[in-house]
């Protein structure tokens, strides 16, 4: 078995009642709800998060311990 380092990423989500024309505006105001975790690339990260919440995925970032990469 291989063992796959992990990195801590923050993934901003859509909610699903949101104007398509909304979004754009609230992710720069920083108001789409994130979810946080480890995961081994960013790929995976997407897949995960939307699997999670049922919600689609706006950005993913990755961070370092303390903040943001």
């Amino acid at each position: 078995m291989q063992v796959q380092r992990t990195r801590r990423y923050r993934c901003a989500l859509i909610p699903a009642d949101m104007p398509a024309d909304q979004v754009e505006i609230a992710a720069s105001a920083g108001r789409l709800p994130t979810i946080q975790f480890r995961a081994p690339h960013a790929d995976y990260a997407r897949a995960t998060a939307a699997a999670v919440t049922g919600k689609r995925v706006y950005e993913v970032q990755q961070l370092q311990e303390g903040g943001v990469a």
